[in-house]
């Protein structure tokens, strides 16, 4: 009964123990997806603003400025790019994006598309079940990203996509929604589509011409396009990490819970039990 009520002992302790480190990493990802949502949110801005000048110079140059990234040919070979992280603990986010892109490429032959990734996480899956990559050097995004970040990743695509290796850009990421709900997305980023945005009342000068400034801009806003997404998917990333880890606490709570019920009830037994001895002892 002693070696029992010292494994009930032991397993609270180190219950216990696992639970302090998974509150203190919920509030580090607190701290963390509260500062990547506000800086997604100030980027937005920004980017919404580029989609509307970019979108009416488009509309000033007219259907005679034709641009490799504007070109719609046939699709003989899709790249998907797969966003996931560097490290677990995440719950079910790079899950996610495993699924949807299983769904993406379910009718495609292997020689129909390539793939890229993201992340420590996304390049073991990959080259596990030996997908076909367009670089198979491992991609990491840190947590403050910065542009010159992404600017290696963003010249191989480009490259590829502007010699024809392959014929369209799809982006696989969780998008931020709230602070308990993401939505996994699979965003065309290359050919560029038609770009949102109102008819401005202001007409520009253009220094090198029209055709110059847009060859000038449009590499610009894909990378801009692409930044905006790994910032979304970073918020996603830590909201998600929050969310296991108060799970993780919670569970472990509950665990603790059950454990002090049964040291409670194991000592109560044994103290009976030593009391039914003694009674019987003086009654020899």
């Amino acid at each position: 009964m002693a070696n029992s009520l010292k494994d009930v002992k032991d397993r609270i302790t180190a219950t216990k123990n696992t639970m302090h480190i998974t509150k203190a990493m919920m509030v580090v990802s607190q701290a963390k997806v509260r500062q990547a949502l506000q800086n997604h949110n100030n980027y937005k801005d920004y980017l919404a603003r580029i989609t509307e000048i970019i979108s009416h110079v488009l509309k000033k140059a007219g259907s005679e400025y034709t641009n490799p990234l504007l070109e719609k040919r046939p699709v003989k070979k899709t790249l998907y790019l797969l966003v996931t992280t560097d490290r677990g603990l995440v719950g079910s986010y790079n899950a996610f994006i495993f699924k949807e892109f299983h769904n993406q490429i379910a009718n495609l032959a292997a020689e129909d598309y390539l793939s890229m990734v993201i992340g420590r996480i996304g390049n073991n899956y990959l080259r596990r079940y030996s997908f076909k990559l367009l670089s198979d050097e491992v991609i990491h995004i840190r947590d403050n990203i910065m542009f010159y970040d992404i600017d290696e990743l963003y010249q191989k695509i480009i490259k590829a996509y502007v010699e024809k290796e392959i014929d369209e850009v799809k982006i696989i990421y969780n998008h931020f929604i709230n602070f308990l709900q993401v939505e996994t997305r699979c965003h065309k980023l290359l050919p560029l589509e038609s770009l949102p945005g109102d008819e401005l009342e202001i007409d520009y000068n253009y220094e090198n011409g029209i055709k110059e400034t847009l060859d000038l801009l449009l590499p610009m806003y894909v990378e801009d396009e692409l930044f905006g997404i790994l910032l979304d998917s970073k918020t996603s990333e830590h909201q998600m990490r929050q969310n296991a880890m108060k799970n993780a606490s919670d569970n472990a709570s509950e665990v603790i819970t059950r454990l002090e019920l049964l040291y409670n009830k194991t000592r109560q037994q044994a103290i009976t039990s030593e009391l039914i001895d003694v009674v019987n002892g003086s009654n020899v």
